[in-house]
């Protein structure tokens, strides 16, 4: 893992956060998807940028709506989150709580 650099300053092993709203920095562990290593360690380096946070009526539903399944995943007794934690075992990092998500939404 190469040392990120901002402006040609050395930052650090493993440097985190923003710089002068202009560049982001992070560590991520791969997980063997997508490209990366089991366990490898990835320096990531992004431009920095401000997420829009759409009002919209379809948005705000939605999130209602997500909201209300993570209470209800959370409501699960272990016997009941069993049958999730079994199906999620065929996803590399996936629990049983993102199996009942991705089932829900």
């Amino acid at each position: 893992m190469a040392i990120p650099k901002y402006q040609g300053v050395l930052l650090g092993v493993e440097a985190r956060g923003t710089i002068a709203k202009d560049k982001t920095y992070r560590v991520r562990h791969g997980n063997g998807a997508y490209g990366t290593i089991l366990g490898k360690k990835y320096q990531d380096t992004m431009n920095y940028y401000t997420p829009t946070n759409p009002q919209t009526e379809p948005q705000q539903d939605w999130r209602t709506h997500f909201k209300e399944q993570v209470k209800e995943a959370l409501k699960l007794t272990p016997e009941e989150r069993e049958p999730y934690e079994e199906r999620a075992k065929q996803h590399i990092g996936r629990t049983w709580f993102t199996q009942y998500m991705s089932e829900r939404l």
